[in-house]
């Protein structure tokens, strides 16, 4: 998504909440935005489960000690 900084991306996914998930990570990791205000986003579309909780939290834990 870097390369085409400043134009329109088109990501999708049948029912929003995978690609919802992928936004935020992508709006807290690259683009500073705060947890709360990316996944309330994620939270108007969807409740991830568990599972998808921890992929979340691994992803960004990862990319903060790196």
């Amino acid at each position: 998504m870097k390369k085409l900084r400043g134009k329109k991306i088109f990501v999708h996914c049948a029912a929003n909440k995978r690609v919802s998930v992928f936004v935020a990570m992508y709006q807290i990791l690259e683009q500073g935005w705060s947890r709360e205000d990316a996944m309330a986003a994620v939270l108007d579309v969807w409740e991830p489960n568990e599972i998808w909780c921890r992929f979340i939290e691994s992803v960004i834990d990862q990319r903060a000690r790196a």
